[in-house]
């Protein structure tokens, strides 16, 4: 009898053991199956890395500047031809002349930039090129000659620096070796015995330095702003008729140079 009922205990005992573990088995076979794919590993963000262009020069863009500040570097594709916008504007100004029965005399072979007429021509009132001399009101002084060359040819690079918190003086130097200084607080300024040094009064709208000056035929001006991307450097050259005409007959020329800053300066 007692054997009877030991076998009883034990099988009421297997039947709670199994009643306790069947659920667990169950949820187990519930989830089984493929296991959830890897997400994919990020790899760690790294700094871009700092080119250099053939000669050495840091080529990565610099943060935008907020001034004229600085060095620039002459961006041909973008910028006018000066010596191209000028040459017409002066046969403009010969067509003129020539209609209103007063044509200019001028030498064979194409419109310079320079008043005076053709590259390479020679003859009475020829080309500057070639070495003729016009005479009376139309007379080009080898002053005049050397400005409509600096405003058609820009320098490659050039560097500004500002003196003084106020602005008062503003010094432009280019890769020809010539400074410019700009006073914009009413200071004489001193004529320059050569091209290398010149003193010119000059101006502050807002952000831009505008110059006023003059040769012995007429007026011109230069205006240094920042382009709004502060990446570049706008320079626009407005020359009146009479500096390149002689009569004063013409349209104003407007030439703008495009500079990019210089890469290697950090400012």
């Amino acid at each position: 009898m007692r054997r009877y009922f030991c076998r009883i205990v034990i099988l009421f005992g297997l039947l709670y053991a199994f009643g306790l573990a069947a659920p667990r088995m169950l949820r187990a076979q519930e989830t089984q199956g493929p296991l959830p794919a890897t997400p994919p590993q990020t790899p760690p963000l790294e700094p871009p890395p700092i080119t250099h262009s053939a000669d050495g020069v840091r080529s990565n863009p610099l943060p935008p500047r907020t001034s004229i500040v600085g060095a620039w570097r002459l961006n041909l594709d973008n910028s006018d031809d000066g010596r191209k916008k000028l040459e017409q504007a002066q046969a403009k100004s010969q067509n003129s002349a020539g209609r209103s029965g007063n044509p200019r005399v001028s030498g064979p072979g194409s419109p310079s930039p320079y008043p005076g007429g053709g590259g390479g021509g020679t003859g009475n009132g020829g080309g500057m090129g070639g070495g003729g001399r016009q005479s009376g009101a139309n007379q080009v002084s080898d002053s005049d000659r050397g400005i409509l060359r600096e405003l058609t040819d820009p320098p490659e690079g050039l560097n500004i620096m500002q003196k003084d918190p106020k602005g008062g003086e503003v010094d432009l130097t280019d890769d020809m070796a010539r400074k410019r200084v700009f006073f914009t607080d009413g200071r004489k300024t001193e004529k320059s015995k050569d091209d290398s040094y010149q003193e010119i009064d000059a101006k502050w709208d807002g952000k831009s330095l505008i110059s006023e000056e003059k040769t012995s035929r007429g007026k011109f001006s230069r205006t240094f702003e920042l382009a709004p991307n502060g990446q570049q450097l706008y320079e626009t050259v407005r020359i009146d008729a009479s500096v390149y005409s002689g009569k004063g007959s013409g349209p104003q020329v407007y030439i703008q140079y495009v500079y990019d800053a210089d890469q290697g300066d950090s400012r």
